[in-house]
């Protein structure tokens, strides 16, 4: 009986530690792969989103997909075949995107980021999952220079993990 007790609290413990969300380490490569082959058109943003509170995504079913749109401003500069120049103010949605508890988050601190930001007849979109493959917080010199490798059309190959 104790063996059998044993063992369903370890299937148990082990069952809800494989229910974590799983994510690849972000790779500026991928992300600029997968928007390039994306039927959608995007930008390659690098500055700062200033945006006020985001509202909670929490419909009470912690299942159902859910997404939070705010707007923000963007400051910074956009990636050209020249790299990256300086660009007018934009207004861009931030969606929030949410898969099971876990949600994709940005702040609103001035902290620099790299993102694939989806151009749209009406504007700009920027979706932010919970694996971070279209902002990148803080970019590091390596990844931007990635992404301006990308654009030129040099090396471009993801990362393999």
């Amino acid at each position: 009986m104790m063996k059998r007790f044993t063992l369903a609290v370890m299937m148990s413990v082990l069952a809800s530690q494989s229910s974590a969300l799983s994510c690849l380490p972000p790779d500026v490569a991928a992300s600029f792969t997968r928007a390039s082959e994306a039927e959608e058109l995007y930008v390659v943003l690098l500055g700062t989103f200033d945006f006020g509170d985001v509202p909670s995504a929490d419909t009470g079913d912690i299942n159902a997909p859910r997404e939070v749109e705010v707007e923000s401003e963007f400051e910074g500069k956009y990636l050209s075949g020249d790299g990256f120049t300086d660009a007018p103010p934009l207004d861009v949605t931030l969606r929030f995107a949410c898969l099971g508890p876990w949600c994709g988050s940005l702040t609103s601190d001035g902290s620099e980021v790299l993102a694939f930001v989806e151009q749209r007849e009406d504007g700009f979109l920027l979706t932010v999952e919970p694996c971070f493959g279209t902002a990148f917080v803080n970019p590091t010199q390596a990844q931007q220079a990635q992404a301006i490798s990308c654009m030129k059309g040099r090396d471009c190959t993801p990362q393999t993990f």
